[in-house]
């Protein structure tokens, strides 16, 4: 993919600058700190070596001017051999100078170095000990030591002793050339390792745009909004476009879905048709040969009755397919009423006693006693429970068996009619409450039951369900809200 690789490059870039460069400023930042403090600790411990041998010479000026104010003599001589022999014992000593309080040159080491030696300012009684580094334009960097001459309160002078400073700045730049490649091993290491994560991280990227690439995006491939290859906006544009098409996609199944459900309300008409048609159909059929025979023998008037009663029964039928339909298309005004389910439920069953006998079925029923209220139209319970008993009555074979079960569940109170008779094919499931579809032969059944019973619980805030499996029988289950008024006066 051509723009895989500036994904990876530009955000692959961003995170070794940003990131390396933050950590380099850091190391820098503390090598410094360390530097200079390690410079101070060496310059300190030079200091104090500096100090103490400069002490131990004082005290041997001071015995050497004491000795000579005692028994005379010149004393600069006895001073210039001190300074000398001590200059030739220490290979580290740039010079050596003693001045009295005037700050005038008593002795000095060496002689040649009478001009380069820099001076002191004066001062008056007792100069404190004191210590520098500094840049001599003769004796290059040299650290030195200066201390007064004095003991029981008299005072010659001072002592100044300048030490090669060139060990320290040797030792100094070791340090930072040390700070320094420890600083750019460890940067060095962290670049890689960042490089290392950083080159995962753009390549899970790179996956996943060449995945959003994947889906056939209306209007072409993908460019950066921006006119600039930026990894955050060329991967937004992409999912942009996806957004895109998931939209697209959603209109085209919502088109499909209306399409759908238009071809199911046709085939729920033509499925309407050839119910209505056929149960309608025969009982005028019926009609027409009853009033063809009363025609032929008008005078048998014992026929004529016999017939007029087969018309009455054919007109019946007409009127209870027309009123189920009817009763479907336009649910009459219901009167909702706090109803015992178990009661109405064992008064359904009990109109039925005498059919359930006649077939050998065997209906168990368990309806507590106790079941909270619930509100519903209780001729349109009857109803229901009227259409599931005859569906479970004419799946069952003679000797089967029924049975009806009430209780509480998630709050609310459910009746479930179950039977052990044929049970329904796992493809009929989806469309069992689809009006006007039945599993039944044609003139048997309407297929309106189950879905005026659906219609009916859903009016009552309630739902139904169905679980079956063909050869293994059958339960419904109806749930209904309980009754705001019963709980509140239970509690």
């Amino acid at each position: 993919m051509s723009d895989t690789f500036p994904l990876q490059a530009t955000l692959r870039m961003r995170i070794l600058l940003v990131t390396g460069g933050v950590l380099l400023a850091l190391l820098l930042i503390i090598s410094q700190v360390l530097l200079f403090q390690w410079r101070e600790i060496i310059i300190a411990r030079q200091y104090d070596s500096a100090v103490a041998v400069a002490r131990t010479f004082a005290v041997a000026v001071i015995d050497a001017l004491i000795e000579e104010e005692q028994f005379g003599g010149s004393r600069e001589g006895v001073l210039q051999t001190y300074l000398d022999d001590f200059m030739r014992s220490l290979d580290n000593v740039k010079y050596v100078v003693v001045r009295d309080l005037q700050d005038q040159t008593l002795a000095l080491s060496p002689a040649q170095s009478a001009g380069a030696i820099p001076a002191a300012a004066p001062a008056a009684g007792r100069p404190p000990a004191a210590g520098r580094l500094f840049r001599d334009p003769h004796f290059a960097w040299v650290i030195e030591s200066r201390l007064p001459l004095h003991i029981a309160g008299k005072v010659w002078g001072t002592a100044a002793i300048g030490f090669d400073a060139a060990p320290i700045r040797k030792q100094v730049r070791l340090l930072f050339v040390l700070l320094f490649v420890t600083t750019m091993i460890v940067s060095c290491a962290t670049l890689v390792v960042l490089h290392f994560l950083a080159s995962r991280l753009t390549a899970s990227l790179s996956r996943l745009v060449k995945e959003i690439d994947s889906v056939e995006f209306a209007g072409g491939p993908a460019s950066p909004s921006s006119g600039t290859v930026d990894d955050i906006a060329f991967l937004f544009d992409r999912f942009d476009l996806m957004k895109q098409r998931i939209e697209q996609s959603l209109a085209q199944i919502e088109s499909a879905q209306r399409q759908v459900y238009q071809a199911e309300k046709l085939a729920s008409i033509g499925r309407l048709a050839s119910g209505v048609a056929h149960q309608v159909n025969n009982p005028l059929h019926g009609i027409r040969s009853c009033l063809y025979a009363i025609r032929r023998e008008p005078e048998n008037t014992a026929q004529t009755q016999q017939y007029l009663a087969l018309i009455e029964e054919e007109i019946s039928n007409i009127e209870t397919v027309v009123q189920k339909l009817l009763g479907f298309a336009r649910q009459r005004a219901s009167s909702v009423s706090r109803l015992d389910i178990a009661a109405a439920t064992r008064k359904v069953v009990s109109l039925f006693d005498l059919r359930l006998k006649e077939k050998k079925l065997r209906v168990t029923l368990d309806l507590p006693a106790d079941l909270p209220l619930v509100a519903i139209d209780h001729q349109l319970f009857q109803e229901v429970v009227m259409n599931l008993l005859l569906n479970s009555y004419d799946a069952v074979g003679p000797g089967g068996e029924i049975t009806i079960t009430a209780g509480r569940q998630d709050g609310g109170v459910f009746l479930t009619v179950k039977d052990n008779g044929i049970g329904i094919r796992a493809e009929d499931l989806p469309s069992i409450f689809d009006p006007f579809f039945t599993t039944k032969e044609i003139g048997t059944g309407t297929g309106l039951g189950l879905a005026v019973c659906q219609s009916i619980v859903e009016r009552h805030g309630g739902r139904i369900s169905v679980q079956s499996a063909a050869g293994q029988g059958a339960a419904f289950t109806i749930t209904l809200r309980v009754d705001e008024d019963h709980e509140s006066s239970d509690h």
